[in-house]
């Protein structure tokens, strides 16, 4: 049979590991909170002809990414910036196929 641990036994280890972890847990968050402001520093917002020209995508795959929220945006009147971060996060996200985030070959400009 099993020995299973008492509540107090999981409390005592927990604390334990607690304690050893601090200093890497402490570390972790401390290069997370860096590299999210490192980020915020460096985004761009790019217009979708912008979007377009740098990544090679015909502005109706870019618009209709928009449309369906696979792509995030900010909206300035009719206008719709696209931040370099967002751009990036999606093509990790969906990767970097010829197929780019399961829409069709012909919305993609061919050069």
């Amino acid at each position: 049979m099993p020995y299973v641990l008492s509540d107090e036994e999981v409390d005592r280890i927990a604390d334990r590991l607690a304690q050893k972890l601090k200093p890497e847990i402490e570390l972790a968050i401390i290069n997370g909170l860096a590299a999210i402001t490192y980020a915020a520093l460096d985004t761009k917002y790019l217009t979708v002809a912008e979007i377009s020209k740098k990544y090679h995508m015909s502005d109706r795959a870019i618009r209709q990414l928009i449309d369906e929220k696979k792509l995030a945006c900010v909206r300035i009147g009719r206008s719709v910036r696209i931040s370099n971060i967002e751009m990036e996060r999606h093509i990790r996200e969906f990767g970097g196929s010829t197929n780019f985030a399961g829409l069709h070959d012909d919305m993609f400009d061919k050069k």
